[in-house]
């Protein structure tokens, strides 16, 4: 089986750094668009950001790198030069979308905001990443995962136990939530372009996606739900953690109450507690719920993980157990759905890659080639576009593009 290519025919012109916007372009390309990456005179910083993370980062192998730029094209254009620009509107008028996470100023300097680039290319779907939004006060702030998604958002202080520090922010993954909106969003503008032959502005922010993803808790506080919450205070004790005998961690997850209250009893063998009215229904048991907890954290303790997954699973309960990010990519389930796949860099060593969770027709991976070298698509990229070969010469003699070569770490 083969993955699906439902973007097969599409350009898009990535103008972007770090995660959100190329993970939304990694995406795309995932799809069967052609994606061609262009970076400036300095590479991407993504490019050395493996080696904060205790990965490689060399020319010929770069995990981070490799994630977000997969099947792409890359070319390096010097935009201060007038040949780079030229070549950077040639490629914008051949293709379908440009994505970009340039700030607004700077983008409104070089032209390539979207009114400008609206009149000149009115079929352009033009997309943008912010990390505050496009309006307000704050709007030219500069914003990344940590600070615009974690921080802002609440998630790195009311997540952990009363009392802690805040937790430190996984890295990239309001990036990536935000990339599936963004390829969304972009896909919205693609459908009005091929019924209208109209472009159209996509703009994604880091804030507005962590206020969507952490709705239900936004909504909540403002009813007198209060956060961080005590592991022994949870919404009710069946949506809790619980250790058991072996020290792992069992996640316990019944949104309903009543539906499920006196199975979990049987299971954990506390039916002395099924006719219990302090604790069967949800009202009453919000008010004693470190006493069931208590309750529940005794009876998890008297066998190991693997007999509470079997019991819980065997009665249909939804739960979990509790895992390390070191499991993913171990997943046998990830694998039988194409979550994964494996990839050989260029230095011999075989690594898993996780693949964009989107798919279409079958459950397999998508291709993941290796992504561009600085500028290492230059030559193609302009030829298609018609430059001869003694124009891309006489581009690279001048600094308008640029050879490639191995990033300096960052």
């Amino acid at each position: 089986m083969e993955f699906g290519n439902p973007l097969k025919g599409v350009k898009v012109v990535e103008l972007s750094t770090y995660a959100a916007a190329p993970a939304a372009a990694r995406i795309l390309a995932d799809w069967g668009a052609e994606v061609i990456k262009i970076e400036g005179p300095a590479p991407d910083p993504i490019r050395g950001y493996s080696v904060s993370m205790g990965m490689p980062n060399t020319r010929e192998e770069s995990p981070i790198h490799q994630f977000e730029n997969a099947n792409k094209k890359g070319i390096a254009l010097n935009l201060k030069s007038p040949a780079g620009m030229e070549a950077l509107h040639k490629l914008i008028e051949s293709a379908d979308v440009f994505i970009s996470n340039t700030r607004l100023q700077s983008l409104t300097k070089l032209g390539l905001d979207y009114e400008t680039l609206h009149a000149k290319y009115p079929k352009l779907v033009w997309a943008h990443v912010s990390g505050l939004g496009s309006e307000g006060p704050e709007a030219s702030k500069p914003g990344f995962d940590i600070t615009a998604f974690w921080s802002r958002s609440g998630a790195l202080l009311d997540v952990t136990q009363p009392g802690y520090a805040p937790n430190n922010s996984p890295s990239g993954a309001g990036d990536h939530t935000l990339s599936l909106g963004l390829a969304a969003g972009i896909l919205g503008a693609l459908f009005k372009q091929r019924n209208t032959g109209e472009g159209e502005r996509v703009s994604v922010s880091l804030l507005g996606t962590a206020t969507w993803a952490y709705a239900m808790m936004v909504l909540s506080t403002q009813y007198g739900d209060e956060y961080p919450k005590s592991r022994t205070e949870p919404n009710h004790p069946l949506m809790s953690s619980y250790r058991c005998k072996d020290g792992e961690w069992f996640m316990l997850t019944v949104i309903e109450y009543g539906r499920f209250y006196e199975t979990v009893c049987k299971v954990l063998g506390l039916e002395h507690l099924i006719d219990d009215a302090r604790y069967n229904t949800l009202e009453e048991v919000k008010k004693r719920r470190p006493e069931m907890v208590k309750m529940m954290d005794d009876a998890f303790a008297s066998q190991d993980l693997q007999y509470w997954v079997d019991q819980f699973t065997a009665n249909d309960v939804p739960c979990e157990r509790i895992r390390h990010f070191a499991d993913v990519h171990k997943d046998p389930q990830g694998w039988a759905n194409g979550n994964l796949t494996k990839f050989k860099f260029e230095s011999g060593r075989e690594t898993v890659i996780p693949c964009s969770p989107i798919q279409f027709s079958t459950n397999v991976a998508p291709p993941c080639e290796r992504a561009p070298h600085f500028g290492e698509h230059n030559a193609e990229v302009l030829s298609a576009l018609g430059y001869t070969d003694a124009e891309i010469e006489e581009m690279f003699n001048s600094g308008a593009i640029f050879a490639d070569k191995t990033p300096a770490l960052v």
